[in-house]
């Protein structure tokens, strides 16, 4: 396994991250000019965001398959395999269905919105908002947040707090600027670093958003019928 001194480790990492932001931000900018400010009709505002995640989930993706091969992380690797553990499986099924639990828990007995109320009213836009949202935004999330930064740090010999606490906090952040303070995030974050250090398998991880994404959409179509 290649290994780096701590150092050259958070050198890569900030530079990985720093070109993906960046083109994050350019790809926004373009798609904000092309599908918004250019179209008359005012498009659905959910299918606005679903697209531009889109992008963004595919540029991601890409970059990661990039690192990937000339790092040697095999990030795709998981996913060639058929052996499912069933504990790991019923504890991400559990972690996304508490997840979910908690935001509504706190929306509801607090003074804020359920950070996930969006206007889905047909079939077809719900469709495609699960696509984006529980399908490719988790897999694309717990392959940086967990995959890539988990497997980075340990060639670095981090401590598995600093660890879990960097991979939590920096999913946290990624997440401000909803309706509330999206505590649920870190927490969920800490658990889900948990689940993939222990399972050594990314698909695991990907389940528990999965469903906590899919459970908010249809919480969202069941509110606007």
């Amino acid at each position: 396994m290649i290994t780096y001194n701590k150092k050259v480790c958070i050198k890569k990492m900030m530079i990985f991250a720093i070109l993906c932001l960046i083109n994050l931000l350019l790809i926004s900018i373009i798609y904000m000019q092309l599908f918004l400010f250019g179209n008359k009709n005012n498009p659905d505002s959910s299918l606005i965001f679903d697209g531009l995640s889109l992008c963004c989930c595919a540029f991601l993706l890409l970059m990661l398959t990039i690192i990937s091969k000339k790092e040697q992380l095999y990030i795709w690797e998981s996913f060639n395999s058929l052996k499912i553990v069933p504990k790991f499986v019923g504890l991400a099924l559990l972690l996304g269905l508490v997840w979910q639990l908690l935001i509504v828990g706190i929306s509801y007995l607090g003074t804020v919105s359920y950070p996930h109320a969006t206007q889905l009213p047909q079939i077809g836009i719900v469709l495609f908002h699960l696509f984006c949202f529980a399908i490719l935004t988790p897999i694309a999330e717990e392959l940086i947040f967990r995959k890539w930064l988990i497997d980075m740090m340990r060639r670095a010999n981090f401590s598995v707090p600093i660890i879990i606490m960097t991979s939590s906090v920096l999913f946290f952040v990624c997440h401000l600027g909803y309706s509330f303070l999206r505590i649920d995030t870190l927490i969920g974050g800490v658990f889900l670093c948990i689940l993939y250090l222990k399972s050594g398998d990314i698909r695991y991880p990907i389940i528990a958003p999965a469903l906590n994404n899919t459970l908010a959409t249809l919480f969202s179509y069941a509110y606007c019928l």
